[in-house]
């Protein structure tokens, strides 16, 4: 029995790196590609630092300090993210011309400080938490008789007398 688990457990290993192996490796961008998803990355990260900026505009509203803190704790490693974005694009159109080795590990940098940049966002929204939308939808309403005023209207039989406030006094 424990020759076939690590038999079967060989067998996935090998499967696995059988599989891993055979995925071919992503093709790389040409120069005019990488001028073109930098761009895209650039109005990305416009986006992500404008969303960032509304969620602490909506925690100062709320007058939430733990929320503006938590947030504001995002946009200053997000404004450290996006100097080394802006520093690496200017290398790489400085370096697109010359060398493409080295405009490419530009481009490598500028996409970790634009994926950066999206989790920050992400950890933004988590500090503002969701917005309780639909309230009005949650109230709930009971349906029960007016017991406010005993003598008129009383869910009691008639013959029975209805039961008498509790006193501290006896």
């Amino acid at each position: 029995m424990k020759s076939r688990v690590k038999y079967l457990s060989g067998l996935a290993l090998f499967t696995a790196v059988t599989v891993q192996a055979q995925t071919p490796p992503p093709t790389p961008l040409s120069g005019p590609d990488m001028v073109v998803r930098a761009g895209e990355l650039k109005a990305q990260i416009d986006a992500d630092s404008k969303s960032m900026r509304h969620l602490q505009a909506v925690a100062r509203k709320e007058k939430d300090v733990i929320k503006l803190t938590c947030v504001n704790d995002t946009l200053v490693q997000a404004k450290a993210e996006q100097n080394l974005f802006d520093e690496s694009d200017r290398q790489f159109t400085a370096d697109l011309s010359t060398d493409a080795a080295t405009a490419r590990d530009d481009f490598d940098a500028m996409t970790a400080s634009a994926s950066n940049i999206a989790n920050l966002r992400a950890v933004a929204e988590a500090c503002v938490g969701v917005p309780e939308l639909y309230k009005q939808e949650s109230a709930a309403t009971v349906d029960h008789p007016d017991l406010d005023n005993p003598e008129m209207d009383s869910p009691f039989d008639p013959g029975i007398e209805p039961p008498a406030h509790a006193s501290p006094f006896r």
